[in-house]
């Protein structure tokens, strides 16, 4: 199976774009076996493969991560593009890939009256294989 062959990429470490005390709820570590989902040629040089995985935080929970490879499949960078989180803090983030741009949305409720919060970033995968956070 080829999904087999590349799920054996999958690069463990990554951490998340976001500063721990902008919103602690996105930097559990990976813990398992990641899947990759769809595999996707960026140019010449650089492939990116989006996997699917599970962390544990207080309860096992779903996470989506987007990695790109050379063509050695030596890891050049990571994101993490969606993922669920479930505490005292409930939250998750979704994202959305249009013309080679890659939209993150947080949501967050944290506070007593339940108020959303969201934070949205914006990604561009350059010619060399690196997420490179763009201008809102």
């Amino acid at each position: 199976n080829s999904s087999q062959s590349i799920n054996k990429f999958f690069h463990k470490s990554t951490k998340d774009f976001i500063a721990k005390n902008e919103n602690y709820f996105m930097h559990y570590p990976y813990n398992g076996k990641a899947y990759s989902i769809k595999e996707i040629k960026i140019n010449n040089d650089v492939i990116a493969i989006l996997y699917a995985y599970l962390f544990d935080s207080e309860i096992i929970q779903p996470r989506i991560e987007i990695q790109t490879f050379n063509k050695k499949r030596e890891n050049i960078d990571n994101l993490i593009v969606a993922s669920t989180f479930t505490s005292e803090c409930n939250g998750y983030r979704e994202f959305c890939v249009d013309d080679n741009i890659i939209e993150v949305f947080d949501f967050y409720y944290c506070d007593e009256d339940n108020q959303r919060h969201k934070g949205i970033y914006k990604f561009k995968i350059n010619d060399k294989g690196v997420f490179v956070k763009q201008e809102l």
